[in-house]
């Protein structure tokens, strides 16, 4: 800002971080396989995330 004298302003998207990116190549990999999840629903998952 103090170099162009304005606010820099962009409407594009960023891309996801590297950590980002592992998540969803985790999350890709696990949904291929075709395995169940730890949790068989929702309340399942809240029960044990407030546990």
């Amino acid at each position: 800002m103090a170099n162009t004298r304005r606010i820099p302003l962009t409407f594009a998207p960023e891309g996801p971080n590297e950590e980002s990116l592992a998540a969803i190549a985790e999350g890709d990999a696990f949904l291929a396989s075709g395995q169940g999840g730890r949790f068989a629903n929702g309340r399942d998952l809240m029960e044990a995330a407030t546990a």
